[in-house]
């Protein structure tokens, strides 16, 4: 079984009927984005944010999800990921910092925190503290008091290979686990929960290709009906969770090498083939027959 949970009456093989899936979303748009993508995320004002990679020359890509205008901020600096904390804040990663920025002001004044750790995933809990991830350190950092310190770490229990994104809501916080194609999910104090798998194993790749190849990514967010989305990249599908780790639904959208997600109460933003410079973006919307 590859559900390690808290409570042992859920099964992953159960679907969760209570709450619409993510199969109640129709396409809204579909948008080339002519950038390299590291991240994304979905303010309350509709806007879509682009975490923007070295070869777009970085940068903070702002989209208006209703006229598809895509403007540019700080390029030259190369983002890793990008969030949107509770109160509108701007949270974006770049290879050692952490850049916070006011809500809807891009070009205000802004906070760097240095670090001493290389930085990819971030996320903010309900708490408005700061978690952030690395890929090959195995660890989730905290953030409090101008002091780093370890929140969760590789054990036999969660068995993390690599920390690529996260998200929380309430007291939990998931990981999403590129190269074990896992999601883990944790309290906010660090102690285990469940870790649940996505589907096949990863095909084995020289060295060289999983360095160019964007096949393990496994964006995540949190939507608002409180369940986990995860893109599932292989397998060109992205899939719910509940927030005990049942799947309840596996939907293709019609992607290809879905790489980021990001939502908020009416819309679902995906990257696809985040790698290129010709990647295409998709938006759906709620229906609204439900």
């Amino acid at each position: 079984m590859d559900l390690t949970k808290v409570q042992p009456s859920a099964s992953p093989s159960k679907v969760s009927p209570r709450h619409e899936k993510i199969s109640d979303f129709v396409l809204d748009k579909q948008i080339k984005v002519r950038k390299d993508v590291n991240g994304i995320a979905v303010t309350q004002n509709n806007v879509i944010l682009l975490a923007l990679g070295a070869a777009s020359r970085g940068g903070i890509g702002r989209l208006d999800i209703e006229t598809t205008e895509l403007t540019v901020h700080h390029s030259g600096t190369v983002y890793r990921q990008i969030t949107v904390a509770n109160d509108g804040t701007v949270l974006a990663s770049t290879r050692d910092s952490i850049y916070i920025y006011p809500p809807d002001n891009l070009e205000h004044e802004h906070t760097e925190i240095k670090l001493d750790v290389p930085v990819w995933g971030l996320c903010q809990t309900p708490d408005s503290e700061l978690l952030f991830g690395s890929v090959n350190n195995k660890r989730v950092y905290r953030r409090r008091d101008e002091q780093t310190s370890t929140v969760v770490k590789r054990s036999n229990e969660n068995k993390l290979q690599s920390v690529w994104s996260l998200a929380s809501i309430a007291q939990k916080l998931f990981i999403s686990d590129r190269k074990k194609r896992q999601v883990v999910c944790t309290g906010l104090d660090g102690k285990f929960l469940w870790r649940q798998k996505l589907g096949r194993p990863f095909p084995k790749y020289s060295k060289a290709l999983e360095d160019m190849a964007n096949d393990y990514a496994g964006g995540i967010c949190v939507h608002s009906n409180g369940n986990v989305l995860v893109c599932d990249t292989p397998n060109n599908r992205l899939t719910e969770l509940s927030p005990d780790g049942i799947i309840s639904h596996h939907s293709n959208l019609d992607l290809d090498k879905p790489a980021y997600v990001a939502a908020n109460g009416g819309f679902i933003a995906i990257v696809n083939d985040a790698t290129l410079l010709d990647c295409t973006l998709k938006v759906f919307r709620q229906s609204t027959t439900l």
